[in-house]
Order: C-alpha cells, then structure tokens, then sequence
C-alpha cells in the first residue's frame, strides 16, 4: 500500500471520528487506535525491507549483528513510544502520555548501554 492510500485512510478515519466524537467518544477514540493499528500493519512490509537494509549495511561495514540488533531495537522502540504516547495524547491523557514518553527513553538507553560501553571501551584505547 502506497502512501497516498495510508493518508486516504487516515484522514478518512479522522473524519469519522470526528463524528462520533460528539455522540460517542469511546468508539472515536476505538477507530483512532484501530486505524492506527492498521497503518502499523500496513507499513510493516517496509519496515522488514529497512531491517534488512540495516543488516547489509551493517556488514559491508563489519559491524556486529548485536550492535545493529541494538540500533533495530532502539528505533522500534521509539517508534512504538511516540505511538502509545499520541494515543494517551488522542484519549486527553497528557500527563500519562508524558510517562510513556520518559518509559520510552528510559528503555532506549537501557537498551543501548552495551553499545555505549563497547564505545567507550573503543575511545579509551584510542587514547
């Protein structure tokens, strides 16, 4: 699915949306998640496409799986964040869509702390 489509679908569950908002706020709320959902699905194919990219790239340059998993990780995560966060934000949860975002930065550099290191371990050898 191009992007057009995606945007078409989008706009058109937004629309929707609006009209229940006035009658029945928990089910705009429900298209919103679904149609989000959905777009997710959507753009999966790509995101494999990228992944793989990542991994040529990754080792025309030498280097390790585990350090490419890592940035992998890092950017779905974020990805996933800025997800739940926006729905938080779409259901008028801004407070709770502030802890999402710090749980999501929190788990990014838990994630990434292997890699800081093996950086740190490669400067300090440098030096």
């Amino acid at each position: 699915m191009d992007l057009i489509q995606i945007v078409a679908l989008t706009v058109l569950a937004a629309m929707l949306a609006l009209v229940l908002k006035n009658q029945r706020p928990e089910l705009a709320l429900q298209l919103g998640i679904a149609a989000g959902a959905l777009v997710l699905l959507l753009v999966s194919e790509q995101l494999v496409g990228v992944v793989d990219e990542i991994e040529r790239i990754g080792e025309q340059f030498g280097l390790k799986s585990d350090q490419l998993l890592v940035v992998i990780k890092v950017v779905g995560m974020a990805y996933l964040a800025e997800f739940g966060v926006q729905i938080c934000k779409d259901a008028g949860e801004t407070s709770l869509a502030g802890k999402v975002e710090l749980a999501g930065k929190v788990m990014i550099v838990a994630v990434s702390i292997p890699v800081i290191a093996s950086l740190l371990r490669m400067i300090a050898s440098i030096v």
